[in-house]
């Protein structure tokens, strides 16, 4: 704000007064304008018609008091000009909002205290102003700061929604398609019983019964996904444990006769690597039973499974007669034996044989 655009309304009831401040700003050379009043009813309507800067109110005036005024300044500043003894009146207004005032001296010595006061005034003025500008512009951002995080809020809130119908409809497939896996492969184990009950021959009803159980050690993958609420892998010494109660049922062996050892702690397996693991399990433990105990004899399988930095060691043994030495997962004839070499290197794992104190398959992958 430029001095040459500052106006002031000066209100004096005292007519001395008014051309006593008169004379001064004609000789102060501040540049600034000025209207005078002699009242609250001259004041009022030039208080209506114009915008002041500041406003100088004497506090004693004919009609009434500088109070009457405060109201209708329409935001400008008030210096309030008090006789000698009136220093209450001066703090009262201002607290009631006066800027400053000014002690009234009768030889008019108060004028000359008059353009300070001014300016400090109108310095305090202008801070405020441009304290309120920036405290709008500030609210402003904040607000459309404000805005836009309420937009990126709903924006995700919505994604988020997406996500999770998107998820809950693919867990829904998920479980349809293990759950129709499951059943379809107990519709081919219900035909390869079928077909057993239909064979004549021990040797048929083996080949039958063991291609039933490889089936089986598949659909038992399944089912485990089925019921769980992990649709992306299994907690697989739940898996094993079912798998070998189905087995020992499978081949009527009580836990009696051949008991099991399982050492499998907190590993989950994704699908594509539990199954070939199920298989090889299979094939090993039936081999197990169908020939390691012979004649009714008693023993005990193990199935040990731990984490070997990145990979797995799997480790099925039993304490039988022993694995013939003509037999090797390299060059084996028997579909069981060769089925497992496959199985392996489709984990792209090792395998080997250990016939010390029985049978050790150790596979690592």
């Amino acid at each position: 704000m430029s001095e040459s655009a500052i106006r002031i309304l000066f209100v004096e009831d005292d007519q001395v007064d008014r051309r006593a401040f008169e004379r001064f700003m004609g000789h102060a050379g501040t540049g600034y304008t000025y209207d005078l009043a002699g009242s609250i009813a001259e004041a009022l309507p030039l208080l209506e018609k114009n915008k002041y800067d500041v406003v100088i109110l004497d506090y004693l005036l004919g009609d009434g008091t500088a109070f009457d005024l405060f109201g209708s300044t329409r935001g400008a500043p008030v210096i309030i000009i008090t006789g000698t003894g009136d220093e209450e009146v001066a703090v009262k207004a201002m607290k009631a909002g006066a800027y400053d005032y000014v002690i009234k001296d009768s030889e008019g010595y108060y004028l000359k205290a008059l353009p300070a006061t001014l300016e400090n005034v109108l310095k305090r003025r202008n801070s405020e102003v441009e304290l309120a500008r920036y405290r709008e512009n500030l609210e402003n951002l904040v607000r459309i700061r404000t805005e836009d995080l309420q937009k990126e809020i709903e924006e995700r809130k919505k994604a988020e929604e997406l996500v999770r119908a998107s998820l809950k409809e693919k867990e829904l497939l998920l479980r349809e398609i293990h759950h129709r896996v499951k059943n379809n492969m107990q519709i081919v184990t219900s035909l390869l019983n079928l077909q057993a009950q239909k064979a004549t021959d021990a040797r048929s009803i083996e080949m039958i019964k063991d291609s039933e159980n490889r089936v089986r050690s598949m659909a038992l993958v399944h089912e485990n996904l089925d019921e769980s609420n992990d649709f992306s892998r299994i907690d697989f010494r739940l898996y094993i444990n079912s798998l070998l109660e189905y087995l020992f049922g499978s081949y009527g062996v009580g836990s009696d006769t051949i008991t099991t050892r399982v050492e499998i702690n907190n590993i989950f397996l994704e699908l594509n690597t539990a199954i070939p693991c199920a298989q090889i399990i299979n094939e090993l433990v039936t081999n197990s039973i169908k020939y390691a105990f012979p004649g009714g004899r008693k023993g005990k399988i193990g199935i040990e499974l731990s984490k070997n930095g990145a990979g797995y060691v799997l480790t099925i043994s039993d304490d039988g007669v022993g694995i013939p030495p003509q037999y090797d997962i390299g060059s084996a004839t028997s579909l069981g034996l060769q089925l497992t070499g496959a199985l392996a290197s489709q984990l792209k794992g090792t395998i080997a044989l250990d016939r010390d104190s029985g049978t050790r398959f150790t596979l690592r992958f």
